[in-house]
């Protein structure tokens, strides 16, 4: 993609421009602009090249549109702000936005191997960002779709394209690692959307990909014990504690989960400790 825009607060001050935009003239048409247009690729929020907003209002413009957007701060600089003298914090703003030219991204199958695991790298890193500024729905999207982007036939020796069965074997490596890295994400993403199914689900997905994950232990021991469903929960925890007994993480859910079980065993005792007298 490739636009010009300008943000502003909503009484009217500038906030910053880029792609050499220049405002619309009298008829509504663009003057002479100043500078080359900002290039980007669609979803990619790495470093914030581009504002949310922006990335998701190009989906709907034709070419050589200009619009003005409204965008919430959530969809523009987010709680932490722009940052700088005059810059707005957690601000609402105006954005006009021009669509210059746009370019068909491959589809994944169109890649070739590398480019494949180049992009689902990207697709998990982009997830980190999101997760980071708190923006977890998101994350979580572009955590599933790095994990649609090599598919097992890829990885396999039925379809291998001209690579030795090392190649093959070393891009499965890879590939692997990333999906499994995007299911723990998405797993503490859900834990702090307290989908707790969600989270349980994803960590069984990790489990599969790595079945001595600590954090695959962890994180669903984390979702049964808020599930109060403290069996599954002991289990999960034991065995998050024995691939790494110094884990302090590990050691305070094992303490909270003492906690609950003293306090189920209480209750029992007082429902059941009166019918035997």
């Amino acid at each position: 993609m490739q636009v010009r825009f300008a943000v502003r607060t909503l009484d009217g001050a500038l906030v910053e421009k880029g792609g050499g935009w220049v405002a619309p003239d009298a008829n509504g048409g663009s003057t002479d602009a100043e500078g080359e247009p900002l290039s980007f690729e669609q979803g990619d929020v790495i470093g914030a090249l581009v504002l949310p907003c922006i990335d998701a209002a190009v989906r709907e413009m034709k070419l050589g549109e200009i619009d003005l957007i409204s965008a919430p701060a959530a969809w523009a600089y987010g709680a932490e702000g722009f940052g700088g003298e005059g810059k707005p914090v957690a601000s609402d703003v105006h954005v006009e936005l021009q669509l210059v030219d746009f370019v068909r991204a491959k589809e994944p199958y169109e890649l070739a191997m590398p480019a494949k695991l180049s992009l689902q790298e990207k697709r998990k890193e982009q997830g980190n960002v999101c997760f980071k500024r708190g923006e977890l729905e998101r994350a979580l999207k572009l955590y599933q779709r790095s994990n649609t982007i090599v598919q097992q036939s890829d990885l396999s020796s039925d379809d291998a394209r001209g690579r030795s069965e090392a190649e093959i074997a070393t891009d499965r490596a890879a590939s692997t690692k990333v999906k499994l890295s995007c299911h723990l994400n998405s797993a503490q993403c859900h834990l702090k959307l307290a989908d707790l199914p969600a989270a349980i689900k994803a960590c069984d997905a990790a489990l599969l990909l790595e079945p001595a994950s600590l954090k695959g232990y962890l994180r669903r021991g984390q979702a049964y014990l808020r599930m109060e469903d403290l069996d599954e929960a002991k289990a999960d925890l034991m065995a998050a504690a024995k691939l790494d007994p110094k884990s302090r993480e590990v050691r305070a859910e094992l303490e909270e989960l003492k906690v609950k079980l003293g306090a189920q065993r209480a209750k029992e005792k007082n429902t059941f400790g009166g019918m035997f007298k």
